[in-house]
């Protein structure tokens, strides 16, 4: 069986020989009586219980050790056959919960420990016959405690600290000693009843719980006879209990066995051990005598070392000793010097003091003369006073004189300013009114400057002038257009009616196209004028004159493009294209209308056409120019009535290049008068649908065209030249 576990603590030798002593008895000679007293054991050993319940244990005794629980020696309901469990002289705290499974325990010994309290499961403990608690450190006894039918003994006197008795001890029948620790201080019954001993506790206990009161004579014979009725049954569990002990017994012997050939060889084993354990002892102990050889070797070495260390301290010593000697004679040298130095100063003081005292004589000599010059100054200081007081009330009636004076300069000074402020304020307005009316003048030419300068910046603007050409041609052509549709309305005719239709269509959005591109442009003339406007004001007052200047000295384009020898129809392009500027470029690298359908991204770019946007512009330009000349080399059907997407451009016999306006003529003029009042000429474009049918003032009256009836959106005034 294995030994158990100890705490810090450990066994004494005797005790350990004791238990293993106990131990082996118990394996040898089975016994009903358990018994491990007296072995120091700080923990049940393991399986302790189980053991007991194979051997039918009756009588456990652990009393005397140093246990503090019962946790480790196995389950409980191991030790149903114990009849007799002392535990006394120990150190445990808590007994077990379930330790009312001990069902047929008569004695329970737990006196001498530090139990706090008791268990509830302590009163199944119907058999039990005595409960010995003394010298511990319970407070209360469990309520429990009735349902012990046989207890005869309870005793809880000693350290124990119990002050009120639970009211289920009056159904303890069976008790006949009852041991308190201090009956004096009991409060439940209250200390005269305690003292006056178990009868007088149980009368009283009864008498408060409406019991009636049974002796306990009368309860023990009670009990016995029932005993007497269970000795037949007893028998016949004790037989069976025989036999399973023998069968328990005989599976003992054949472990025994197993044991002890397991023994032989472990001590075969360690026979083994020991002599590898004496030949390392032999082989230490020679490595032990090498090792004292050579420390011994080396003790010497040391000691000689040690002892020239001293011959060298010594000698230091010595040289110490007389450079200590030195230092001695020197410093009593200093000493005496210094004695000689304080006499010498102690005669100076004598002297400084006869001469200080020679000093204090001399004063009280002089003292009388001193008081004799002190009154001379006196008087010369009060003398110097009083000239000066003299001199102040001079000096202060010469200044009030002066400022009198000062006084009526100031006056003649203030009348004679009042009439020149006049003079001056009088000429201050005049001039004030002179610059006024110079601003004016200026501002008024100002603007005459900036309007003059406007006009002639959209004159020059090539782009402006593209686009009121193309409006001018396109009104002409809805003027055209509109009379046809007119003329074919008075006659009803209908056909090509559809046709003309979508041409005025295609020119009336074209047109609005257009106005788009004038309003836009013209905003553009605005922002750049305020720019220019910003800075004349930060610049120079004549800036709009200067402009102006500067647009009447620069050459007219026309001049540039002979000078340069440009195709006219490549400066209509590069115009439709925004990229007029770029002319130059275009002029200096020779470009002529068969090469510049050559050109792509990368050439442009070579010119000098840096900006995205014009190079996409002029690219789609030379596009449209190649399309046209195709299809002036394969002429179609459709050129009958082409649809016109530009104005209709006609040549002259003199220069075919030169876009002429198909303006109306005068014969149309003539016919194209208001349909409204048929008396002023038609000069309103009705948008969207592009008839010119009213003059403007009826139109400011019509909110539909008078020829298709379709809604006006916008109205737009023809101005014929």
């Amino acid at each position: 069986m294995p030994l158990g576990r100890f705490g810090s603590k450990k066994q004494s030798k005797n005790a350990k020989r004791r238990f293993e002593h106990l131990m082996v008895m118990a394996k040898e000679n089975p016994d009903r009586i358990f018994d491990l007293s007296d072995c120091e054991l700080h923990e049940v050993p393991n399986l302790m219980f189980s053991q007991c319940r194979v051997l039918l244990t009756e009588s456990l005794l652990l009393h005397s050790n140093l246990l503090k629980s019962l946790k480790h020696g196995g389950k409980m309901s191991c030790l149903t056959s114990l009849r007799v469990l002392d535990l006394h002289n120990n150190r445990i705290a808590l007994l077990p919960k379930d330790i009312g499974v001990l069902s047929n325990l008569q004695v329970f010994n737990i006196e001498n420990n530090r139990i706090t309290e008791l268990p509830d499961s302590i009163g199944d403990l119907k058999k039990l016959q005595s409960l010995l608690a003394k010298d511990n450190q319970l407070n209360s006894l469990p309520t429990t405690i009735s349902g012990m039918e046989s207890l005869r003994t309870l005793d809880i006197s000693g350290t124990n600290k119990v002050l009120y008795l639970p009211k289920t001890l009056c159904k303890v029948r069976t008790l006949e000693v009852f041991v308190l620790s201090n009956p004096a201080v009991m409060e439940y019954p209250h200390s005269m009843v305690a003292c006056e001993g178990l009868e007088a506790i149980q009368k009283f206990i009864c008498k408060d719980t409406g019991i009636e009161y049974i002796p306990p004579s009368h309860a023990t014979l009670k009990v016995l006879d029932s005993s007497a009725t269970t000795s037949s049954s007893s028998k016949q569990t004790a037989a069976a209990n025989l036999q399973l002990y023998q069968s328990s017994m005989d599976q003992y012997q054949r472990s025994k066995d197993e044991k002890m050939k397991q023994q032989l060889e472990i001590e075969r084993s360690i026979a083994e051990q020991q002599r590898e354990q004496a030949y390392l002892t032999a082989k230490a102990k020679h490595e032990k005598a090498k090792e004292n050889a050579f420390l011994k070797q080396e003790q010497a070495v040391f000691d000689r070392s040690i002892s020239e260390q001293q011959k060298k301290t010594e000698i230091e010593r010595q040289e110490m000793m007389k450079t200590l000697t030195q230092v001695e004679e020197e410093a009593s040298r200093l000493v005496n010097k210094l004695v000689s130095m304080n006499i010498g100063a102690k005669q100076r003081e004598e002297m400084l003091e006869g001469m200080e005292r020679e000093r204090m004589e001399q004063e009280e000599r002089f003292k009388v003369t001193q008081e004799d010059i002190d009154k001379l100054r006196k008087k010369e200081t009060l003398a110097a006073m009083q000239s000066v007081l003299a001199d102040n009330a001079h000096y202060a009636i010469a200044i009030k004189k002066y400022l009198g004076e000062q006084y009526h300069m100031t006056r003649q000074a203030q009348q004679t300013l009042g009439a020149d402020n006049e003079l001056i304020e009088h000429e201050l307005k005049r001039q004030q009114w002179n610059q006024g009316v110079l601003v004016d003048q200026i501002l008024h030419e100002e603007s005459l400057q900036k309007e003059a300068f406007i006009m002639l910046k959209l004159q020059h603007d090539a782009v402006q002038a593209r686009l009121v050409d193309q409006i001018g041609q396109l009104q002409g052509e809805l003027i055209r257009l509109t009379q046809i549709e007119a003329q074919r309305n008075k006659h009803r005719i209908d056909q090509d009616k559809q046709t003309l239709s979508l041409i005025r269509n295609e020119l009336t959005d074209l047109l609005i196209q257009l106005l788009k591109e004038k309003d836009h442009r013209e905003e553009m003339v605005k922002s750049r004028l305020v720019e220019m406007e910003q800075q004349r004001e930060d610049d120079q007052v004549d800036f709009w004159l200067v402009q102006y200047q500067k647009l009447l000295d620069t050459k007219p384009e026309v001049l540039v493009q002979k000078e340069h020898g440009v195709d006219p129809q490549i400066v209509r392009l590069l115009q439709r294209s925004d990229a007029a500027h770029h002319l130059s470029a275009f002029a200096r690298h020779h470009i002529t209308m068969d090469t510049i359908t050559t050109l792509d991204d990368e050439k442009l770019r070579s010119l000098g056409v840096f900006e995205i946007g014009l190079r996409e512009n002029i690219l789609r330009e030379i596009e449209e120019l190649y399309i046209q000349r195709k299809k002036v080399d394969l002429p179609t059907s459709d050129e009958e009535h082409p649809p016109p997407t530009a104005p209709v451009e006609q040549s002259t016999s003199q220069d075919p290049d030169v876009v002429q306006p198909t303006a109306p003529s005068e014969s149309q003029e003539e016919e194209n008068e208001c349909v409204v009042c048929l008396d002023r000429n038609s000069d309103t474009i009705f948008l969207p649908c592009g008839h010119v049918c009213a003059c403007f003032i009826c139109s400011t009256q019509l909110q539909s065209c008078p020829m298709c009836r379709s809604d006006v959106a916008q109205k737009i005034k023809i101005f014929r030249s």
